[in-house]
């Protein structure tokens, strides 16, 4: 008959559970005992800190209740609040860590107390060492089987914790904590199939002669020695029965098959999974530049072989559109009806037609910055290119516009800079900010802004010395970075003396970002710091290798060639599930969600707390 494990209490034997305890609590005394020649210490009352103790265990249980919940849409072969194997893998052993240490300190309080609090504890303690077990078991093996029993002893955790919580004083955000971790439910069920084989054959030849010898077979192995699997039957008794009527065969052997079926229902756990990705999309090869629309409807993906592609919300492929340059930007309208992209050559298109809206943008070179400019009555697309060799006898660089339709803008537009090109940066407000380089025999940046849409003339803010590297300016438009090669800045965009300005600030990062908070972060190899609005240093975080910062709704750094993390609060780091080298980081313009190409051929898109 099937065997069917779900998510309802396990029905363990409770004399083997308190057996177990009780040989814990055994075994501690005699070592107590063994170590002091003084009297045992009277046993105390019930545990004091059970409530603390609860409360914990709840928290890596809701842990566990997630990642099953997405594990088990994996193997069920789901789209969405997805995790692989290897990343429930790293996500349970640190779980099963905090249980080991969790379990240790309740034998320990319960092996000098008495009372209810205390047996409670001691049950639920068994539970925790089982699915601590489990999960390192499942973790180095990646066997269905194991994953049952971790989905098993998690149900059963959660009822011995209930148990535990009458015991104490009431709390009604443990108990909150309790029914929301029920409620996600994931569940396991085993069906065995009965295999018949015959075996062992030391050469293909001769399998494959049994084979035709016993007429109806499956298949034959690929390796000595060689099997020849028969058939499959519902029953042993079947499987026996056909074994019994093979005649001058070698031996026969009937071994089980189990094979395991995982669905989920219940409460999606989409708080507990925000770290890791919503959804996931299989991309062309080359992939190197990636977009997501503020709503999470679109994303627009597009490579070396100059083919855009756009997919809808469920990851369904639904236009393309091939230009004849290589895809180096890639850049939504805010509300996601219209996309700039390609190269030398940028086309704006509708959404999701990918009709051409207008005539191409040609540049001077490959665009080295496409931004959308947001704000009533200014909204356009901007792009920026260096001279056509980016030497200034090579010709000028330019900085040209277009409205969400594609029509061209006017004046000033386009602008032309010089050969080295300028640095932009936008606002909310539909301000454009624009660093190039400044005349003069002294190497030096002029920064300007432009109220686009409303002004004909870009006005001057600050000069500083040194050629530009970065430029940073907050969504308000109320606070600026530069990064020149001899210094780091601060300026007020809005102060009336910009000669007295800048602000140096001692750090010489790789890149710089305000978050949404209109904190300062500069990014260096070995830390990410975080200034706040009076330029003290609130936090500087240590990274293995920082190579990339994006901010919005949160703070995000790639630290060496995978690793996806996002700041919080003090400097802590939640690290994402993403996996393998990456391509490209990319956020909406609402900053709340964040797409990361890996391997130039996937992106999984991550909803931001």
């Amino acid at each position: 008959m099937p065997k069917t494990t779900t998510r309802t209490t396990t029905k363990t034997s409770n004399r083997r559970r308190g057996s177990r305890a009780l040989a814990l609590l055994l075994a501690l005394a005699t070592l107590l005992g063994a170590c002091t020649s003084e009297a045992k210490p009277p046993l105390l009352g019930d545990v004091a800190d059970g409530a603390r103790f609860a409360r914990e265990v709840a928290d890596v249980l809701l842990t566990y209740a997630a990642y099953d919940y997405a594990l088990a849409g994996h193997l069920a072969g789901e789209r969405t609040r997805l995790v692989s194997p290897d990343r429930w893998s790293v996500v349970g052993r640190g779980s099963a860590r905090t249980l080991t240490g969790l379990t240790a300190a309740a034998v320990s309080a319960g092996a000098v107390s008495r009372g209810p609090v205390r047996d409670r504890l001691i049950a639920l303690a068994d539970v925790l060492t089982d699915l601590a077990r489990a999960t390192v078991t499942y973790a180095d093996g990646r066997e269905n089987a194991v994953f049952a029993r971790v989905v098993e002893h998690v149900a059963g955790a959660w009822g011995r914790l209930r148990e535990l919580a009458t015991t104490l004083p009431a709390s009604a955000s443990l108990m909150a904590s309790i029914a929301r971790g029920s409620a996600i439910a994931a569940t396991a069920k085993s069906d065995s199939k009965w295999v018949l084989n015959v075996a062992p054959f030391s050469t293909r030849v001769e399998a494959e002669e049994a084979a035709r010898a016993i007429a109806v077979s499956e298949s034959i192995g690929t390796q000595p020695p060689f099997v020849v699997r028969v058939a499959t039957f519902p029953s042993k008794a079947h499987a026996e029965a056909k074994a019994a009527s093979l005649k001058g065969m070698p031996g026969s052997l009937v071994v089980e098959e189990v094979t395991w079926t995982f669905t989920r229902s219940g409460l999606a756990p989409d708080y507990e999974l925000w770290r890791e990705a919503t959804r996931v999309f299989d991309l062309r090869d080359g992939t190197r530049r990636v977009a997501l629309t503020g709503d999470g409807a679109w994303l627009a993906a597009g490579g070396d072989d100059g083919t855009v592609s756009l997919f809808d919300g469920a990851g369904t492929l639904r236009a393309q559109l091939i230009l004849r340059v290589s895809i180096a930007n890639l850049a939504f309208a805010d509300d996601g009806k219209t996309l700039m992209t390609g190269g030398v050559n940028l086309a704006v298109v509708g959404v999701p037609s990918f009709a051409q809206l207008g005539p191409l943008m040609t540049l001077t070179s490959p665009a080295t910055q496409v931004l959308f400019v947001p704000g009533a009555g200014s909204r356009s697309f901007v792009a920026t290119a260096k001279g056509p060799t980016g030497q200034p006898a090579g010709g000028a660089g330019v900085i040209s516009a277009r409205a969400p339709d594609g029509v061209a803008l006017g004046s000033p537009f386009p602008i032309t800079t010089p050969a080295a090109g300028a640095l932009l940066a936008v606002t909310q407000q539909g301000e454009l900010f624009i660093a190039t380089p400044a005349s003069g025999a002294t190497p030096a940046t002029d920064v300007e802004v432009l109220r686009v849409g409303f002004e004909r003339t870009p006005r001057a803010l600050v000069r500083v010395s040194g050629t530009v590297r970065a430029l940073a300016v907050d969504a308000a438009g109320t606070a600026a970075a530069i990064l020149t090669d001899q210094g780091f800045f601060r300026f007020d965009p809005r102060a009336a003396d910009q000669g007295k300005n800048l602000r140096p600030v001692a750090v010489s990062p790789r890149e710089i970002a305000f978050g949404a908070d209109s904190v300062l972060y500069t990014l260096e190899q070995t830390k990410l710091s975080a200034f706040d609005k009076d330029g003290r240093l609130a936090w500087a975080a240590a990274l293995s290798d920082g190579r990339k910062l994006v901010t919005g709704a949160r703070t995000v750094v790639v630290d060496g060639p995978e690793r996806v993390l996002v700041a919080g609060a003090g400097g802590t780091f939640d690290e994402l599930g993403s996996s393998g080298t990456v391509t490209d980081l990319s956020l909406s313009l609402d900053g709340k969600r964040l797409a990361v190409v890996t391997r130039s051929r996937r992106a999984t898109v991550f909803d931001l707390p």
